[in-house]
């Protein structure tokens, strides 16, 4: 992934599921419930860079010992996940956007899962 491709150019929900998906955003933050993936997903939605929230890896042993860094990892993760959820069963789709959905609003359609694919594989 090149830095050119870190800034999203669209909004891939409407103004009020965005503020939906705000409003549970918040909520899951207060409780402490954000992962490195939920951060992405984020910052797809706010169209900002998506290495924005992650800390750099800096540490010289991590980076000796082949550690990627958190934002490097939870990119390939987010990306394997949403690629797999597209080309297996459909019931495993669905699960995956009712958990999506059940933790921010239910914000999260097959289209808005497939233009979080595609900013994310640029």
């Amino acid at each position: 992934m090149q830095q050119a491709n870190l800034q999203l150019q669209t909004k891939p929900l409407s103004n009020e599921q965005f503020e939906i998906f705000t409003i549970a955003w918040k909520q899951q933050a207060h409780g402490k419930n954000i992962t490195g993936r939920d951060m992405l997903i984020y910052n797809t939605i706010h169209c900002r860079p998506i290495n924005t929230g992650f800390t750099p890896l800096t540490n010289p042993k991590r980076i000796q010992s082949g550690h990627r860094g958190a934002f490097s990892e939870h990119v390939s993760s987010l990306a394997n996940n949403i690629q797999a959820t597209f080309n297996w069963k459909s019931a495993h789709h669905k699960e995956q956007l009712d958990k999506l959905n059940e933790k921010f609003g239910g914000v999260f359609t097959d289209q808005t899962w497939k233009h979080i694919q595609t900013e994310l594989l640029k």
